[in-house]
């Protein structure tokens, strides 16, 4: 309330003088906080909106996207707190003026100013402390994902593109294996013949998003069923995605429906079931035929469904011994993925006409996506942390401008009687950064609580990762000696003799 009765002092005096009343001047005062809350109130309401809309658009699948809306009763009470807010803080200089204590306010500016200083200090360390718990979850959040995004899936995304297709169990039906093979195979001879293509194969399912069933397996000689994840897939389909060959040897043509059925397991099968030995030559019986599974190779493991979930137990079975109505092309391409899935799709349609290409995509594409959900929750949260610390840099710049402002007669004095500008450059700035300082550290607190709730989604780093408490402390401190240096510095090229002739 003094500062602000002490930077207007001359206009409420001279209205005074011209015969304005104590309500008149309380009238003007209110209708100006009013209609500040007003404005700020709209353009909340416009950023509410608008910002909502692009959340919306950028978000990953979510049940009940569409009804994601501003709510009318919540921005209408949110706009009447802002009114309120607006007049109980522009309340104090009115009250002042109705009880006709503009002169000893005035009287005693250097005092009330003091208290005002801490004041607003007091609310710009708050600030300061809220900001930094959000940049914190932020910060947590989004060098999460960079570590997700950088983990291996166990193949090479690059340069895959995949079309599906479903075959209908009218024209393909139980009874005949032999038709579902025989598409597959000349639909890869189709496929390999478009120029620009490289290797080609095809599977059941894809490891991203990675939906397939478990098969239930038996070791001879035990008792105990396992259910590992079950896959079919064409030759060359590991070494087209670059899934690594660990032992043993890959499935190839020769793996029809007339050969012994061979498998190839994934490393996390073979350690499990096999532990401290190979498991290539060894058998499993499984319920879908009398005759034994062969294991003839050890692959790497891959990613099913998410970069953070750890590999699961699975083999490779070829798809002519056990030919699925889902069928996943995929090719490794010397041209621009994208540009490929169109011709693709025409390969595939050239084999069965009345056939429906889906889900045509790039594979980078397919485990981009499985960190959507990552991605979007990091996008958030840095928003609103940008967004918290526009008010605090926009609180602290304005708060040291008017401290600083107000104290131009004291600097002025000081530098008539010999103080150097540096000086109170130095002294203005280390207040400020004292009060920036205060509110690191009860951030801090609030961070380090907070982020024990962001646990369960945090992957490769802790709650208390240095490097992001880190760059928090070293932004935070940069804003605070930023935002008081400008108005301190310009403040103290202020002539000593203007000041001294204006007292």
């Amino acid at each position: 309330t003094a500062a602000e009765l002490r930077g207007r002092r001359h206009e409420l005096a001279t209205r005074s003088a011209m015969g304005a009343g104590a309500w008149r001047i309380t009238r003007l005062l209110m209708t100006e906080s009013l209609l500040l809350g007003l404005l700020g109130s709209a353009l909340g309401a416009a950023l509410a909106v608008g910002g909502t809309e692009v959340l919306v658009t950028v978000a990953p699948p979510i049940p009940r996207l569409g009804e994601v809306a501003v709510d009318l009763r919540v921005l209408g009470f949110s706009t009447f707190l802002g009114l309120c807010a607006a007049l109980v803080f522009g309340s104090g200089p009115s009250i002042a003026v109705s009880r006709g204590i503009v002169g000893p306010t005035l009287m005693g500016a250097g005092r009330a100013s003091g208290r005002h200083h801490r004041f607003s200090g007091a609310i710009i360390g708050i600030e300061i402390a809220l900001t930094v718990v959000v940049l914190v979850a932020g910060g947590l959040l989004t060098r999460s994902l960079s570590r997700l995004l950088h983990v291996d899936p166990g193949f090479d995304a690059r340069g895959l593109a995949s079309v599906e297709v479903r075959l209908p169990f009218s024209r393909y039906p139980l009874q005949d294996p032999e038709l579902r093979s025989a598409f597959f195979q000349n639909a890869i001879a189709q496929l390999e013949s478009i120029p620009g293509i490289g290797s080609v194969s095809g599977t059941s399912r894809l490891p991203f998003p990675g939906q397939t069933s478990n098969w239930s397996v038996r070791i001879p000689g035990t008792e105990e069923r396992f259910s590992p994840l079950g896959y079919q897939v064409g030759p060359g389909y590991l070494e087209t995605l670059g899934v690594p060959l660990l032992a043993g040897r890959a499935l190839t043509e020769k793996d029809g429906p007339d050969a012994p059925l061979a498998i190839v397991v994934n490393e996390t099968m073979a350690r499990r079931y096999w532990p401290g030995e190979s498991p290539v030559g060894n058998r499993l019986e499984w319920n879908g035929s009398t005759d034994p599974l062969t294991v003839v190779g050890i692959v790497g493991d891959m990613k099913r469904q998410a970069l953070s979930t750890a590999a699961e137990p699975a083999f490779f079975i070829p798809f002519a011994q056990h030919p699925d109505w889902e069928v996943c092309f995929v090719a490794r391409t010397r041209i621009d993925p994208l540009k490929a899935l169109p011709l693709m799709g025409e390969a595939v349609r050239s084999v069965d006409p009345d056939l429906v290409v889906r889900n045509a995509t790039t594979v980078a594409a397919l485990v981009e996506e499985s960190a959507s959900q990552e991605r979007y929750r990091a996008l958030l949260m840095n928003v609103f942390g940008i967004l918290a610390t526009t008010l605090a840099a926009a609180g602290v710049i304005g708060v040291t401008a008017r401290s600083v402002s107000l104290r131009t007669r004291e600097m002025g004095i000081r530098m008539a009687l010999g103080a150097r500008g540096s000086g109170l450059i130095g002294a203005t700035v280390r207040e400020n950064l004292r009060t920036g300082l205060a509110g690191v550290a009860l951030g801090l607190a609030g961070a380090w609580w907070a982020s024990r709730l962001l646990t369960p989604f945090l992957f490769g780093i802790q709650t208390s990762d240095p490097p992001t408490y880190a760059t928090v402390i070293l932004l935070i401190v940069v804003l605070s000696v930023s935002a008081s240096y400008i108005p301190a510095r310009r403040i103290s090229r202020v002539d000593p003799a203007d000041v001294l002739r204006a007292e």
